[in-house]
């Protein structure tokens, strides 16, 4: 990569479709959910009790792991806020720094904070 090329407001708009489908299947996958799908497995009665504790088994499985998997997409729902705007920051705080320096350099004429002990050719 030859430089960075973020698009903050790209990045938020992404990350947004993500908090909203993350949303929905913890909604979709939620203990009350469950509970519903436990209770309409009830109203078949005692002849489908293995069918219904097998299901309310398995969906008790699945959701565990969903959970897990929302855990993993929440931590990069963070990472990705975190590292977005520690660029935003350090674009501002580097921009500062440089102007800084140039005004000091145009006024001091001492480059070194650019190039350090030694110069390049042609510089000042």
């Amino acid at each position: 990569m030859g430089k960075w090329h973020l698009q903050p407001e790209g990045v938020a708009a992404v990350l947004t479709a993500v908090e909203d489908d993350l949303g929905g299947m913890n909604e979709a996958w939620s203990a009350r959910r469950l509970e519903s799908i436990s209770e309409d497995l009830d109203a078949a009665g005692p002849a489908a009790a293995d069918v219904t504790g097998a299901v309310v088994a398995l969906l008790n499985a699945q959701g565990e792991r969903l959970s897990s998997m929302g855990n993993r997409v929440s931590a990069g729902l963070v990472g990705v806020e975190s590292a977005t705007a520690c660029f935003e920051n350090a674009q501002v705080e580097m921009l500062a720094q440089c102007q800084s320096h140039m005004l000091a350099s145009a006024g001091s004429g001492d480059f070194t904070w650019w190039y350090g002990s030694e110069l390049p050719a042609g510089a000042v």
